[in-house]
């Protein structure tokens, strides 16, 4: 069901049939999370994982609206700008890519690159 789909998540799904009108309805039979790539300031550091804010409009004005996302490192995490999450301050800026899931609160990115700005 899509009750685990929110905004910013990269989803492929593979089209089994497709009715138009409002809304769309597709049916599929696959559905594939992909790497969600993104912007957003650093709020606050407790290793190995962080919070961001100051999300892309895709996410704050969603409904509900996401304004913080927790981030999730660990060792394949790959670090640029930064040797790693020790290395954040709140305010820096920083780009990620990861999987992001959804859960009971903020939702969560497993870091898979995380680069400061």
């Amino acid at each position: 069901d899509t009750s685990q789909v929110i905004a910013g998540q990269d989803v492929q799904v593979r089209v089994k049939s497709l009715a138009a009108g409002t809304p769309i309805v597709i049916t599929t039979d696959r559905v594939r999370l992909r790497m969600s790539r993104f912007t957003a300031t650093v709020a606050s550091v407790t290793p190995p994982n962080f919070f961001v804010n100051g999300l892309p409009a895709l996410f704050t004005n969603a409904t509900p609206a996401v304004t913080q996302i927790q981030v999730e490192t660990s060792l394949p995490t790959e670090f640029e700008g930064v040797a790693d999450v020790n290395g954040l301050q709140p305010g820096n800026t920083v780009s990620l890519r990861g999987l992001l899931f959804a859960t009971t609160t903020d939702p969560i990115l497993v870091a898979s690159k995380v680069r400061k700005r």
